[in-house]
């Protein structure tokens, strides 16, 4: 990687220039499965330099009271470390802090699970995922986590993955790549 000439730079960030790189929208396989008995919380933090999320007690409170709540992703969590592709299908709404670089693939695919992601407004503008609707986000700016968490158990998951999918593909990846080469 001496000369850097020879390489292109590629992200998933909106603001690919500001990086000196181009713009590759980031997407998962359509793998995702739609299950009617979806009953959890999940925030799934990987690696052991974790951070909580602003509303972490809140989810503690909530699992100290019988809701189920899963906190997962490294050995430090509540839950330990567990695979995603086998939480989400048990997944009513995706907790999702991260206030800085790009969306994690974990959220895009809960997105292709169908399940609602709640997180803030100005994180919804800068990890580069505006391009999908708000409504299949639940914001933090608008309720608590609780709230969100009843809105998610009644949410039109089958319109949440179908949107995902039709934004956030490998068709639409292919054609961004395609414009680098």
């Amino acid at each position: 990687m001496n000369d850097l000439s020879k390489y292109t730079k590629i992200t998933g960030h909106y603001m690919a220039d500001r990086f000196n790189a181009q713009f590759v929208p980031r997407f998962v396989e359509d793998k995702g499965n739609l299950n009617k008995d979806r009953n959890m919380i999940s925030q799934l933090i990987s690696g052991d330099n974790y951070r909580h999320t602003p509303w972490y007690g809140d989810m503690i409170r909530m699992k100290s009271k019988g809701i189920p709540v899963l906190i997962a992703g490294s050995s430090k969590q509540p839950d330990g470390i567990v695979m995603d592709w086998d939480v989400l299908p048990n997944t009513s709404i995706l907790t999702h802090y991260k206030d800085y670089g790009i969306s994690c693939t974990c959220m895009l695919k809960a997105l292709d699970h169908g399940i609602p992601v709640y997180m803030t407004k100005q994180q919804w503008l800068t990890q580069g995922i505006s391009d999908i609707p708000e409504e299949c986000f639940i914001f933090a700016d608008d309720h608590n986590i609780e709230e969100a968490y009843n809105i998610s158990l009644t949410a039109d998951n089958e319109h949440i993955q179908n949107t995902f999918r039709g934004i956030k593909n490998l068709k639409s990846t292919a054609s961004w790549m395609e414009k680098i080469l």
